[in-house]
């Protein structure tokens, strides 16, 4: 993810940019993570994703949105993964989701995405409407 937000392969003026106009910033940034298992082989740290992001939106947390849904064994005992498993070790992807003002994480093993996907639409659009972008 963080590489994906390096300012060198998002310039919009840069005609061999490999995203360039990508990440603008009149728009909201909305980073979507699918992992069906704990997080381990990102470079980086949870706290340098989160400045990334951060810096990336010039510092504004309202104008990015994190949505994981990932495993949920993390949780304790009965959750929908893995039931009789547990492991007390947080997931990084969690960590992440939790650690922004616009961060959701959900059960990868939930029936159906629908109703998840949803509510969290419409809270963007709730944050969209009230985006004001830099300058």
């Amino acid at each position: 993810m963080v590489a994906a937000l390096q300012p060198e392969i998002n310039d919009p003026n840069d005609d061999y940019a490999c995203n360039g106009g990508f990440l603008r910033s009149d728009a909201l940034l909305v980073v979507t993570i699918i992992q069906d298992t704990y997080d381990s082989d990102s470079l980086g740290t949870v706290d340098e994703w989160i400045t990334a992001l951060r810096t990336a939106k010039n510092g504004d947390d309202d104008a990015f949105m994190v949505l994981v849904l990932t495993t949920d064994v993390d949780l304790g005992y009965q959750q929908l993964c893995l039931p009789n498993q547990y492991n007390p070790n947080p997931n990084r992807l969690r960590t992440l989701a939790d650690g922004v003002e616009h961060g959701f994480v959900g059960s990868l093993c939930m029936e159906g995405y629908d109703d998840w996907f949803k509510e969290r639409v419409t809270y963007l659009v709730d944050l969209c409407d009230d985006f004001v972008p830099p300058g």
